[in-house]
């Protein structure tokens, strides 16, 4: 087994190395923004470096200090493993004890430490120049001291016999920069030989990593194409008296830094330490990470430039081919599928209608338990490890679904304060809500905040609260901005223009809450001219799934805006998404028009998943002719069916010829018709009747207007769970104040 690691860029990051200084500065909030990146993608752990200059830019170029950073890092994500570095230069071992120990009473388990001993013999921090075997014997001291507080692991790295002799007697794992395969499994037997304990074995290296071999060479040659410190770098490298940066520097390569296909070495003439990269397509990094792997290396800890954006390509294109039980040798870049191999599941009515009817009444609504669950399986795993789902409570906000959902592995996304609220209650923890919504009161956004829900600001206005609400945000908040569909500029009340995304950005960069996220909702609903005559209904348009074209065009945006911004860490498509069973064709459609390398997704889908998993039970009540019939629900519980038809089943079916056949319901309003012309057999009073596809959109509009709100159950096992009673004339009533009729004075008023 092999894992996945990676370098927090405490020295500074961009897209260029080596310049004078990082176009990215070093500070808390990227860090953070990288380390949680990390943990997305699926690494473990994250390498905090240390050091006396800065080794990737000027060495006067400002950086982050190891102790300091990877106190910050544990306190701002939630499972990655924080290596933190130490050099034993001008702290005394008894602190460097206490330090650790503190550390790992902040992140329980999530603390290992990286012993460094320096490559020169230079002065730290005022100390005395010490001689290589000094500085190991040095650090030696240390480990002695920090292991008697300290119960986590050591790492260390470098290939002089002191290094080798301390790893040998100190460290669960042994770390290399990145050398050719064969060597690395020599280096990798050598220590096997002198351990006393079994050890791990970690690999430091580079990685570029793109779409295709070329792709990622012109990256390669971009990296390095502005660097400035190359003199410098040489004349450090003179004075080092390091054995592992001496074989890093005499790894032979050609002219352009070509050691074999696949590794350069362009990186050691403008960067101290780890001076090597794989460079390829996808699929050709993930098979050499796979040679490593066989070589004997199970960690990788690696780093790209930018981090932020080369840990994405890496948690979503190379990684998942290294792990995926494919041999290293036979990975192959995978086809884009373009179909979907999820079957679509047959609309049945749930068994047992009589008994519901008896024990519940009529109308009820009915939940299908295996149904829910099965079409969320099929959905996250349509999607893909990359995508976060996010169930859309508008669709319906019983507790008992959500929490349901949750359970299948759905996050909560809610519009309003009531529905974040309803949410936590189901048990939904604040860091898995995405809270969208053009109004969000401050007591709900400083909520939302503080439990570290991902925000998504509804325009400039929410911008500015969410701004002024900063200093209360738990470090795992995240806030995004909902942008206006590219087909509907000028006429979209949500979100904002593109073009003001750069000015929203800044204001909460200002406020040290950085914008990390980009949104579009297309929704399935769209408001259009208000025709001639007609009521304003007549200018809705209703389409369902949402076009292909339209996922498309919205995913374009969403790059090209987070690519002009930068920084962004994830992209939600928002909802309209077809059920698993059609959606491979439109997310497909969607990753290509957001290009490689794109940000991690969040979908939001609610009648994709619960649609078809509820039905509403219904009974006749009275015969108005032929094809007439009365039952008794109406359009306040079940609204949907004025946008589409649902289908119509007959529990036990009569004898005699199908005809057209129109289902009214109990109001006092002549358009109160639930089905329209379905053809049915003849029916009586008293039977019963399925409406399907009621699971979305039903019960979460539906009012107690002229008559109350039906029950709700979910069945699964052949048990009929109970998820909302009956609404009781109390409960409608609700909050009006009694007596109802009163006079200026309070005096009750005679009817």
């Amino acid at each position: 087994m092999i894992e996945l690691g990676w370098y927090c860029p405490s020295e500074g990051d961009g897209r260029w190395l080596g310049t004078r200084r990082a176009e990215r500065a070093p500070d808390a909030a990227y860090l953070a923004r990288v380390a949680r990146a990390a943990e997305r993608a699926g690494a473990r752990e994250i390498l905090v470096p240390t050091g006396t200059v800065n080794d990737s830019f000027a060495p006067d170029a400002p950086f982050m200090e190891s102790w300091t950073t990877a106190t910050a890092l544990a306190a701002l994500t939630r499972s990655i493993r924080i290596i933190v570095a130490i050099n034993p230069a001008g702290v005394a071992p008894e602190l460097a004890a206490h330090q650790a120990e503190t550390l790992e009473r902040v992140a329980p388990g999530r603390v290992a430490i990286n012993l460094v001993a320096g490559g020169g013999p230079e002065g730290r921090y005022g100390t005395e120049p010490l001689a290589h075997d000094e500085r190991y014997a040095q650090l030696a001291e240390l480990a002695r001291v920090v292991r008697a507080r300290f119960a986590g692991p050591f790492y260390l790295g470098g290939a002089s016999e002191a290094a080798l002799a301390l790893a040998a007697d100190q460290a669960e794992a042994y770390l290399m920069w990145g050398e050719p395969p064969d060597r690395i499994a020599a280096r990798i037997a050598e220590m096997r030989a002198r351990a006393a304990r079994p050890m791990r074995f970690g690999l430091r290296i580079h990685l570029i990593a793109r779409q295709s071999e070329r792709d990622a060479q012109v990256a390669a040659r971009e990296l390095v194409s502005r660097a400035e410190v190359a003199g410098e770098r040489a004349t450090m490298y003179s004075g080092y008296d390091s054995v592992g940066q001496a074989r890093m520097n005499a790894i032979p390569a050609d002219d352009e830094g070509w050691v074999v296909p696949g590794l350069w070495a362009g990186i050691r003439s403008v960067r101290g330490g780890a001076g090597t990269a794989l460079v390829g397509s996808y699929a050709q990094v993930a098979r050499m990470l796979g040679e490593y792997r066989d070589a004997g290396v199970d960690l990788v800890i690696a780093s790209g430039y930018p981090h932020l954006e080369e840990i994405g390509r890496i948690g979503l294109e190379v990684w998942p081919r290294v792990t995926g039980g494919t041999p290293a040798a036979a990975i192959a870049p995978r086809p884009a599928p373009r179909t979907s191999n999820v079957t679509a599941m047959e609309p049945r009515p749930p068994a047992r209608a009589a008994e519901l009817a008896e024990r519940f009444g009529t109308p009820l609504y009915v939940f299908e338990g295996e149904r829910l669950e099965a079409e969320t399986r099929a959905f996250r795993a349509a999607a893909g490890p990359d995508v976060t789902v996010a169930y859309s409570l508008k669709s319906n906000t019983l507790m008992g679904l959500v929490a349901r959902l949750h359970r299948a592995g759905c996050w909560a996304e809610v519009a309003s304060g009531h529905e974040y609220r309803l949410a936590r209650r189901a048990g939904v923890p604040g860091g898995e809500i995405v809270f969208n919504g053009p109004l969000k009161t401050s007591d709900d956004l400083r909520r939302a905040l503080g439990e570290g829900a991902t925000v998504i600001a509804d325009g400039v206005e929410q911008i500015r609260e969410i701004a002024r609400l900063a200093p209360f945000a738990a470090p795992a908040a995240r806030v995004g901005l909902r942008l206006v569909p590219p087909d509907r500029e000028g006429r979209d009340r949500f979100g904002v223009p593109a073009r003001m995304v750069p000015a929203a950005a800044a204001m909460l960069a200002r406020a040290g809450l950085p914008l990390t996220g980009l949104h579009i909702h297309l929704g399935a609903y769209q408001l259009g001219p208000l025709p001639p005559s007609g009521p304003p209904i007549h200018g809705v348009t209703v389409e369902y799934p949402v076009p292909v074209a339209r996922f498309a065009a919205a995913a374009r945006l969403l790059r090209e805006v987070a690519d002009r911004v930068g920084g962004i860490e994830w992209l939600d498509l928002g909802g309209g998404w077809p059920a698993a069973s059609a959606l491979a064709g439109h997310l497909d459609a969607a990753r290509e028009a957001l290009g490689p390398g794109h940000p991690p997704l969040i979908l939001e889908p609610g009648r994709a998943l619960i649609r078809d998993a509820g039905w509403l039970l219904t009974r006749v009540v009275a015969r108005r002719g032929p094809g007439k019939l009365v039952v008794d629900v109406g359009i306040t519980q079940v609204p949907c069916v004025q946008w589409k038809r649902s289908p119509v089943h007959v529990v036990e079916a009569r004898e005699g010829a199908e005809r057209p056949t129109d289902l009214y319901g109990p109001l006092c309003l002549q358009h109160d018709a639930v089905a329209r012309e379905v053809p049915l057999p003849p029916l009586a009073v008293g039977d019963l009747v399925w409406i399907g596809q009621t699971g979305a959109y039903a019960m979460a509009q539906a009012s107690p207007f002229i008559h109350l709100r039906p029950a709700a159950v979910l069945i699964e096992g052949g048990r009929a769970t109970l998820l909302r009673a009956r609404e009781t004339d109390d409960e409608a009533l609700g909050a009006q104040a009694e007596p109802l009729l009163a006079g200026p004075e309070g005096r009750v008023v005679s009817a």
